[in-house]
């Protein structure tokens, strides 16, 4: 069974969550949130947090180029040997597999990156409004699915 990270907007005023997201443990927006959400329970997302977890996914993807910036002098250093044909095209189409993993993991950090920008704007867009508390007004949770009519 796979586990899910929630994200809610809490109604102002009222006992209701609005769902915004939810994300498999595969999915990047899940590794990089759940270490900040607790587990069958939700949590308001704090001002701090998004920013935090984009900063984590910024290392993340500078580590991943620096992969990507290794492969392609693999790749140099292949063309050179003296080995034959065959082993060199099977050496290449290892790194250029190599290559599509860490671009395809590097979009799915930039989508995780766009969504936590998308959750900081919306408590920033809330923050100087009086009817809303926006450190009590997004939240998120592990496996954490509010009733609608659920009272913390």
């Amino acid at each position: 069974m796979s586990q899910y990270l929630n994200f809610y907007i809490k109604v102002p005023n009222e006992e209701t969550y609005l769902p915004i997201g939810s994300f498999s443990r595969s999915n990047a927006v899940y590794r990089y949130g759940n270490k900040f959400a607790p587990y069958e329970a939700g949590t308001p997302i704090t001002y701090d947090t998004p920013a935090q977890i984009r900063e984590d996914i910024d290392y993340s993807i500078d580590e991943y180029k620096k992969d990507l910036e290794v492969l392609l002098g693999q790749h140099a250093d292949i063309i050179k040997m003296n080995n034959s044909v065959e082993e060199k095209q099977e050496a290449l189409h290892d790194i250029y597999c190599s290559q599509n993993e860490i671009k395809h993991e590097i979009e799915d950090l930039e989508y995780a990156k766009r969504y936590y920008s998308f959750i900081a704007d919306i408590i920033n867009s809330v923050e100087f409004d009086e009817k809303y508390d926006f450190n009590n007004y997004v939240y998120f949770g592990v496996e954490w699915c509010p009733d609608y009519n659920e009272e913390e």
